[in-house]
């Protein structure tokens, strides 16, 4: 199974409790995953975005970067090694709204992909046998996975199945058609 572990990312510096702290440069810059930027700086990463920092313990390939971009509320994205991300939360979303479309889209625990996946179409159809809805399409690895629900509307079913469409995934039959 995929896992994610998140970490909340600040560009704020702690100067601790020294009160004898004091700079003679006027302008300290941060390093920020987006580059370097003034503390004080308006499009610094810390005051554009509601920044997180993504860990995993599977490899974030190509198709991962795709599913994340097309992530509604991720406004940006970095990949900054092949287990963690850094990504930057639109102003008008909030994490705690796009943070289940991310591990969605990255198929993390119990997500829509991780219902079945076999080598026959057969075999996943038997599964989906007495499912109010559901959706059987093709990985890129020539297997089969399918997706389902048991409601007659479920949004977020709706959500997942729209985006397995934008993502181009091939051979698609739905219950719906």
């Amino acid at each position: 199974m995929r896992n994610i572990s998140w970490e909340a990312w600040s560009d704020e510096v702690d100067y601790g409790d020294d009160e004898e702290f004091s700079l003679d440069i006027n302008t300290i810059m941060i390093r920020t995953p987006l580059g370097l930027f003034s503390q004080d700086e308006p499009m610094s990463p810390g005051n554009m975005f509601e920044c997180w920092i993504g860990h995993t313990d599977f490899n974030i390939t190509s198709s991962e970067v795709d599913r994340l971009n097309i992530v509604e509320g991720v406004e940006v994205l970095k990949i900054m090694s092949r287990y963690r991300f850094f990504i930057g939360v639109g102003k008008l979303f909030t994490f705690s709204s796009v943070r289940p479309l991310i591990e969605s889209a990255l198929k993390i625990g119990k997500s829509f992909l991780s219902e079945p996946r076999s080598s026959t179409l057969e075999e996943v159809m038997e599964y989906l046998q007495g499912k109010e809805r559901w959706i059987i399409y093709q990985e890129k690895d020539g297997t089969y996975s399918a997706m389902s629900t048991d409601k007659i509307f479920d949004p977020d079913y709706d959500k997942k199945v729209k985006l397995l469409q934008e993502l181009g995934s091939q051979n698609i039959i739905t219950s719906d058609e």
